[in-house]
């Protein structure tokens, strides 16, 4: 099944309002193989939450004075 099939099915679902129909769309989504597109997306997502957390980390420490930026 396409991405946009699953999404379309998903959304069907939501509207729908059956969390037993949801939460089967979401549990089938969730065990095949992802396309290339679905990879990249997970791996930018991925990448943006580590430099979000990475920002923060940073922030944080710049806080407690134990580090400056320059």
């Amino acid at each position: 099944m396409s991405s946009k099939k699953e999404a379309s099915k998903i959304g069907d679902f939501i509207l729908d309002k059956s969390k037993v129909a949801l939460f089967d769309a979401v549990t089938e989504a969730m065990h095949r193989e992802p396309d290339g597109k679905e990879w990249a997306i997970a791996v930018s997502s991925f990448l943006m939450g580590a430099c979000c957390a990475a920002h923060a980390i940073i922030d944080g420490i710049e806080e407690h004075n134990i580090i400056k930026r320059n």
